[in-house]
């Protein structure tokens, strides 16, 4: 979708237009419209839509494959070159807001859409992407707040940051490394929630939702 065609969404959905009501259903709560607007404003502020500007649909679908690709790459130079600067951490929380509010945008907002998505395999590969970078993004930031350590010192290279990411994201925690200070334990505890909503409820939500429409289809 092209940035017009986001905010005419975000109107719809507050004049109770998108999703459709059925006959002689409540409007949508307030509370629901926000958080569908909210994720909907986010996608309009992400540098993907300047995909948008290409005229064929084709282009524009090849060319959001390269950036999800592109992106994965970018966030795996970063974690090879972090840096203590504050701009450094902006960049990659911005990175993972943006990553993590693609799925979200799938289960709140186009779930609803009349049109289907291009390949079911399609969605669930940039999910996959999505869920590594989110990996590298957090080793990333582990390195920049210089908080966690183990028994011999503190977190020193990408390797042992990305092996800590791959634990907290898990939810294993070993216990080798551990957050030394405030910072290292919002971010331990963050990385580890959001992991956890990932895969249960964005791809069990997506795949479930899928499977009964297969289900539904073969009985037919």
């Amino acid at each position: 979708m092209t940035c017009c065609e986001d905010c005419q969404l975000i109107a719809r959905i507050w004049r109770n237009k998108y999703p459709p009501l059925k006959v002689n259903a409540l409007p949508r709560s307030y509370l629901e419209k926000t958080v569908m607007s909210f994720f909907l404003l986010i996608r309009i502020l992400s540098p993907s839509l300047l995909i948008a500007l290409a005229k064929h649909k084709e282009t524009q679908s090849n060319l959001t494959e390269v950036y999800v690709v592109a992106r994965f790459s970018f966030l795996g130079v970063l974690l090879f070159f972090a840096s203590p600067s504050c701009w450094y951490a902006v960049l990659i929380g911005y990175l993972l807001v943006e990553i993590y509010n693609y799925p979200l945008c799938m289960i709140f907002v186009e779930r609803y859409s009349p049109e289907p998505p291009r390949s079911i395999n399609r969605v669930l590969i940039f999910l996959i992407i999505n869920y590594f970078a989110m990996i590298l993004g957090f080793a990333a930031l582990f390195l920049w707040a210089g908080s966690i350590r183990s028994a011999t010192g503190p977190l020193s290279g990408p390797a042992d940051a990305l092996y800590f990411s791959v634990v907290t994201i898990t939810t294993v925690g070993y216990g080798d490394f551990f957050p030394s200070d405030p910072m290292g334990k919002f971010l331990v505890s963050f990385e580890a929630i959001a992991g956890t909503l990932f895969i249960v409820l964005v791809l069990a939500s997506f795949i479930g939702s899928h499977t009964n429409t297969s289900s539904d289809t073969k009985i037919r």
